[in-house]
């Protein structure tokens, strides 16, 4: 799993450099038919903070968040990107939605407003 985050983050970062950061935000929910967070949605998760963390230092939420939402969706995931801004200090943030209910790659959401979901 980790080459596939790493294959997918190497597509990002070229997609983001071409094209800025609008191409890779399109279609940013996906209704998949699992929506239980198992030992594959626990796989995913860490193979993402290993490949990202290592290898992202501007963006890393969103990266994470980008990268998280393809290999969930591949694998039929019920999962969303979430987006959010904090006024003061500015500060943007991104993560996902898993099922509805569990925040993956969080860092304190309900610190930010949510501008899409």
């Amino acid at each position: 799993m980790e080459l596939e985050a790493y294959a997918i983050y190497l597509y990002m970062k070229w997609k983001v450099k071409k094209h800025g950061f609008k191409s890779i935000s399109t279609n940013m929910e996906f209704e998949g038919k699992k929506a239980e967070y198992d030992q594959v949605a626990e796989k995913i998760t860490n193979a993402v903070l290993r490949v990202v963390n290592k290898l992202e230092k501007g963006n890393p939420c969103l990266y994470r968040s980008a990268v998280g939402f393809l290999m969930f969706k591949r694998r039929k995931y019920k999962i969303k990107i979430a987006l959010g801004i904090r006024i003061d200090p500015f500060e943007s943030h991104a993560w996902l939605e898993f099922g509805g209910k569990i925040k993956l790659f969080e860092d304190h959401p309900e610190n930010y407003l949510v501008l899409k979901r």
